[in-house]
């Protein structure tokens, strides 16, 4: 085979080998824990400038909660411009930290809040989580029946708009696919939030890292490195969606930056000498299927250059696998999505959701090489509340969707004139760029 049908040939085969990996973890049927406990209980809640219809109904869990439990006590770490905590009279029922300075952003603030904590579990949750007295129980029954980690499944309390319905196909993927192939194997992937775990597993690890953007998944493959057990509890919590699309691509980038630096992370670890460390690699690799979407689009600009074909056979017979097993994975996301908010949103929030990675394949590039030359990420918090984009924000978005305009319109020209089998997928892509810059300055 020449360079251009033996490249494609690599992407192709690492997508159906990731494609697999994904398929596999959808069947896994991982126990799911229903014990129920009375520990100690310490409930931490990061928050920065929160609007006042989250604080609001926050303070209404806390205070449903606390009716029914006396063992919790709810710390709030509070990284606000201006505090208004006080307002809600949360001061009389929680402890609130409030920091001038965020140093860490979020790891930062749970470790933090970690050093007032008195209760024998640690459970996360954030200021848009809904959360009830039972779940806080599971997680104690959980814990005590001897994992160090119960993570609950999340989803969005309502699912109104396309935003919205992406995003339910993101942590529909998370809760089916993710958590049960991990948790299957013995610890649960983080979410970041619904999850409780032992004070002594949090305090034995040093708490949570604060040199990465996504300390959940730095937790999870530090704890699987270690060999510790954890379980999917029964009682679930809810959320709020991302406000617009913005917010939502945002916190889709700094997921791909987690799941990068957490997928080197393991492999480190690996070469230090823990082999069970490597466990957590595989289900941290699916955002590489990004990348592999960019480098489908150096393919006709190689074949340009170099003039050498791509193989028709050889297109063929390696698209018909990787379609097949999308069509799989396809059927059972859409199954278990349309379950939960039927099937128009189903179609509509996968379809919107699929667009918006595409969009994000090349960034993707850019994030795996700022993460292997050690760069550094800003954190932005994911916005619940709808509002108009800063400058520097808007600009910077400009940047990523023309950047990947320009790349996939390149390559579509030369697909057309060197390779015309990969001008749809080439094509494909270049839509989905647009259609998303689009939405970006829509929604």
């Amino acid at each position: 085979m020449n360079i251009v049908t033996t490249l494609f040939a690599v992407i192709v085969s690492l997508l159906a080998l990731i494609t697999f990996i994904i398929i596999l973890s959808g069947f896994a049927r991982p126990r799911i824990c229903r014990k129920r406990g009375t520990c100690t209980v310490s409930v931490i809640i990061p928050t920065r400038n929160e609007p006042l219809h989250v604080l609001r109904r926050l303070s209404n869990f806390i205070k449903n909660t606390t009716n029914k439990l006396r063992n919790v006590e709810f710390i709030i770490v509070d990284d606000s411009d201006r505090p208004n905590h006080d307002i809600l009279g949360l001061k009389k029922t929680v402890k609130v930290i409030h920091r001038d300075k965020p140093r860490g952003f979020k790891p930062g603030a749970l470790n933090d809040a970690l050093k007032v904590s008195n209760g024998e579990i640690v459970v996360i949750v954030d200021s848009d989580t809904g959360f009830s007295a039972e779940f806080l129980e599971n997680v104690c029954g959980c814990i005590e029946s001897g994992y160090v980690l119960a993570q609950s499944k999340t989803f969005p309390e309502s699912v109104e708009g396309l935003v919205a319905a992406a995003y339910a196909s993101y942590v529909c993927f998370r809760n089916d696919f993710l958590l049960k192939g991990t948790a299957a194997l013995g610890l649960p992937f983080i979410a970041g939030y619904g999850y409780g775990l032992s004070r002594k597993a949090i305090l034995a690890v040093g708490g949570w890292s604060e040199k990465t953007l996504a300390e959940d998944i730095d937790l999870f493959v530090t704890l699987v490195s270690k060999g510790e057990r954890g379980a999917i509890i029964e009682e679930n919590v809810s959320e709020l969606p991302p406000a617009t699309f913005s917010d939502l691509r945002k916190q889709q980038q700094r997921w791909i930056v987690g799941s990068f630096q957490g997928f080197f992370k393991a492999l480190k670890l690996f070469t230090q000498g823990s082999a069970k460390a490597l466990v957590a690699a595989p289900f941290l690799s699916f955002y590489f299927g990004l990348l592999l979407n960019a480098l489908v689009g150096v393919v006709p600009i190689v074949s340009l250059a170099t003039g050498e074909a791509l193989s028709t056979s050889v297109f063929m017979a390696s698209t018909a696998l990787l379609n097949a097993l999308l069509a799989i994975f396809g059927v059972q996301l859409f199954a278990s999505l349309s379950q939960k908010i039927g099937i128009k949103k189903a179609a509509t929030g996968l379809a919107v959701g699929s667009v918006l990675y595409n969009a994000l394949s090349l960034y993707a590039v850019y994030a795996l090489i700022k993460v292997l030359l050690g760069g550094s990420f800003a954190w932005e918090v994911t916005g619940k509340a709808r509002r108009r984009s800063g400058k520097k924000s808007r600009k910077k978005a400009d940047r990523i969707y023309f950047s990947t305009t320009v790349y996939y319109l390149a390559s579509f020209l030369a697909s057309i004139k060197a390779t015309p089998l990969l001008a749809g997928w080439v094509g494909g892509l270049l839509l989905s760029t647009i259609i998303s810059w689009i939405m970006e300055k829509r929604l």
